[in-house]
C-alpha cells in the first residue's frame, strides 16, 4: 500500500472498520463504521467496543483490531484474514460436559432461589450473554426439563438435609397459614423452628401443601398433622403459631399441641382519628417498634412477647398533662391489648420469658404472679433428665436492643426465691438487650444442664406467625398470572428450595 494511499489495503488484511466519512469529504476520526454491518461507533483511542462488537456480532472474524498504523489521512482498521474457523480452533473454544453442567446448576439454582420462571430459559438474551461470557458461541442454553430435573434434585438433597437437621432436634415448633393464589388455589404454608445443639435458631419451610376442602377446624387440624406425619416429626412439636382465625383456634383445639395464637387483626380509625394521628404519633411509636421487634427476620424467640406487651401497658397509661382525645384512645388501646392478651398462650410465654437470661427477673409480670412461674418451672425441672452441654464456645452475636421492661416499683428485694435447683441459675447476673440469649445459654449450659434443656424447647417457639406470612411472600412470587397453572408439586417444590437456598 502506498503512503497517503486511504483505500488500498495490503493483500494479507481485511478492512474491518473505516473511518467515517462526512458530506464534506474529509475524515471524521471519532467515528468509525463496521464493514460488515454497517454499524456506527464512536472511537476515543480505545478498541476494547470495537472488539466486543466484533468477537459478539461477527465470531467469524478476529477481533484483534486496531488502528492500522499509517499516515493522518488513512481512515481504515485492519484485522487479521477472514478463515474460516477450523474444526481443532472450534473444538478448543467450546466449552467442556463439566464446565457445561456447572452453568446448569447454577442456573437451575438462580431460577429456584430468585423465583424465575422456567420460561427464562428459553431468551435468547440470555444464551447470547452466557456465550459471550463463556467465549464459546456454540453454547446452548439447557432445556425446560433439564432445568426442572435439576431443582428436582436440588428439593431433594435439600430436603435431606432438612430432614436430618430435625431429626437431630429434640424440639420443634411450627408456624402455620393458609393462603389463596392469584389462581384461586388454597394452599396451607408451614414453618420449622428449632434451636440446634450448637444454640443456633434455625428455621425454614416444611410444606406450601395445597388444600382441596374447606378450612374447616378438623380439616386444618389434620393438614397439620399430615405434614408431621410426611416429615416424621409428630412427636417433637411443641407449639403451633397461627393467626387469631376462627378455625384455626378450633384447630389448634384439635391438636395435641400447645397453641401459639398471633394477634394481626386491626381496628381501622375513623375519619376524625386520621385527623388527630400526628398528634397519636408519638405514641403510636413503641407500637411501631414493638410490631417490628416482634415481626423482625432475625432471632426473635416468643420469649420477647410478654416484656414487649409490659412495655406497652407502660407506654398507655394515662397522665394528667394527655388531651381528652389522648386519654381515651389509651384507655381503648389497653383495654383491646387486654383482650388479646387472655387469648394468648400465657402459661407457655411465662417458662420462656423466666429462660430468657435477659428476662429472668420476670419484671414483664406482676410481684404477685412471679413465684407461679418458678414453682411450675420447677415442676417441670422434676420431670426432665439433665442432658450434656455443648462445648463450644463463640461470642455472643449483637442483636437489636429491646426496652428496658422494668417496672417503676421494683426492687431487688421484691424477687420469689426459687427452690435450690433455680437458685443458681436465678443469681446469674442479667443480660444486656442487645445480647443474644442463645449465646448466653451456649456458654452456660454447662452449669445449668437441666435448665438448658427446657431453654432449647421453651425458646424455639417464635414470637409470631410472622415466619409463614413470609413464605407467603415468597409464593406470591413464583404464583402469578403467568404462572398461574404451576402445578401444586411445583409450587411446594419452587417454595421450598427458594427458602432453604435463600442464605447460602
Amino acid at each position: 500500500m502506498k503512503k497517503g494511499d486511504e483505500n488500498a489495503l495490503p493483500g494479507s488484511l481485511i478492512t474491518s472498520f473505516r473511518y467515517k466519512k462526512r458530506p464534506d469529504g474529509s475524515v471524521d476520526k471519532s467515528k468509525v463504521i463496521c464493514n460488515v454491518c454497517t454499524k456506527e461507533f464512536a472511537y476515543h483511542r480505545s478498541a476494547s467496543t470495537l472488539k466486543y462488537h466484533i468477537s459478539a456480532k461477527h465470531p467469524g472474524v478476529n477481533p484483534q483490531v486496531g488502528p492500522r498504523p499509517s499516515t493522518s489521512s488513512d481512515t481504515s482498521f485492519s484485522c487479521q484474514p477472514h478463515r474460516q474457523t477450523t474444526l481443532e480452533q472450534t473444538l478448543k473454544r467450546k466449552l467442556s460436559k463439566s464446565a457445561c453442567d456447572q452453568l446448569s446448576n447454577s442456573l437451575a439454582k438462580w431460577i429456584a432461589v430468585s423465583c424465575r420462571p422456567v420460561s427464562v430459559i428459553e431468551d435468547r438474551g440470555l444464551a447470547e450473554v452466557l456465550q459471550i461470557a463463556s467465549s464459546d458461541v456454540t453454547y446452548n442454553l439447557p432445556s425446560r426439563t433439564t432445568i426442572m430435573s435439576k431443582i428436582q434434585l436440588l428439593y431433594d438433597t435439600e430436603k435431606k438435609t432438612k430432614g436430618d437437621v430435625l431429626v437431630g432436634a429434640e424440639h420443634i415448633a411450627l408456624t402455620g397459614d393458609h393462603w389463596t393464589s392469584v389462581s384461586n388455589h388454597n394452599y396451607l404454608g408451614v414453618t420449622a423452628h428449632i434451636i440446634d445443639c450448637e444454640w443456633k435458631l434455625q428455621s425454614f419451610a416444611l410444606a406450601m401443601l395445597k388444600t382441596e376442602s374447606r378450612h374447616y377446624a378438623d380439616a386444618c387440624a389434620q393438614q397439620f398433622l399430615s405434614v408431621a406425619e410426611a416429615w416424621g416429626v409428630q412427636s417433637k412439636i411443641t407449639t403451633v403459631g397461627t393467626d387469631s382465625a376462627r378455625n384455626m383456634i378450633a384447630a389448634a383445639r384439635k391438636l395435641p399441641y400447645e397453641h401459639m395464637p398471633c394477634k394481626h387483626k386491626l381496628t381501622m380509625l375513623t375519619t376524625s382519628e386520621w385527623d388527630k394521628l400526628q398528634r397519636l404519633k408519638t405514641i403510636l411509636e413503641p407500637c411501631r417498634y414493638v410490631t417490628e421487634l416482634l415481626g423482625g427476620e432475625t432471632y426473635v424467640s416468643c420469649s420477647v412477647v410478654l416484656p414487649a406487651l409490659c412495655h406497652l401497658y407502660r407506654t398507655m397509661e394515662v397522665s394528667d398533662e394527655d388531651p381528652a382525645y389522648i386519654g381515651t384512645f389509651k384507655t381503648a388501646f389497653k383495654k383491646d391489648l387486654s383482650e388479646r392478651q387472655a387469648n394468648l398462650n400465657n402459661g407457655w410465654l411465662n417458662i420462656a420469658s423466666a429462660l430468657d437470661p435477659r428476662f429472668k427477673d420476670l419484671r414483664c409480670l406482676k410481684k404477685g404472679d412471679r413465684e407461679a412461674v418458678w414453682t411450675s418451672l420447677q415442676a417441670l425441672l422434676d420431670n426432665k433428665p439433665s442432658t450434656a452441654a455443648p462445648e463450644s464456645v463463640e461470642e455472643p452475636l449483637k442483636k437489636r436492643s429491646l426496652l428496658l421492661f422494668a417496672s417503676d416499683t421494683d426492687s431487688d428485694d421484691d424477687m420469689v426465691e426459687p427452690s435450690r435447683a433455680l437458685n443458681h441459675y436465678k443469681a446469674e447476673p442479667t443480660i444486656g438487650m442487645e445480647e443474644c440469649p442463645l449465646q448466653w445459654w451456649k456458654t452456660h449450659a454447662g452449669a445449668h444442664q437441666q435448665l438448658s434443656v427446657l431453654a432449647r424447647k421453651y425458646l424455639a417457639a417464635p414470637a409470631s406467625s410472622v415466619p409463614c406470612e413470609r413464605l407467603f411472600s415468597l409464593a406470591g412470587n413464583i404464583v402469578q398470572k403467568r404462572r398461574a397453572a404451576l402445578s401444586s408439586e411445583n409450587v411446594e417444590r419452587l417454595v421450598c428450595v427458594s427458602d432453604w437456598l435463600k442464605e447460602k
